[in-house]
């Protein structure tokens, strides 16, 4: 997960010109960018053991819901 995470970082770095707005735009968004995002959504979705067939949205609420079971289970 931390190679495919410093691909996201990697790929934004090969874009120096572009803000993140840029770099982000749905229509625009870079090709390296785009496959960087989707190769840390599969590494996400292994390491969690989940599938939600990439879709990013669902992957983040799942880890948020997990961050939110962990603090909860702190106190």
């Amino acid at each position: 997960m931390e190679q495919a995470a410093q691909a996201v970082l990697d790929a934004r770095d090969a874009h120096p010109n572009c803000s993140l707005a840029q770099l982000y735009d749905p229509n625009k968004m870079p090709s390296d960018l785009l496959a960087a995002h989707k190769a840390l959504d599969k590494a996400v979705e292994e390491a969690y053991d989940v599938d939600f067939d990439g879709d990013e949205e669902k992957i983040v609420a799942h880890l948020f819901k997990l961050y939110a079971e962990a603090i909860e289970s702190r106190e």
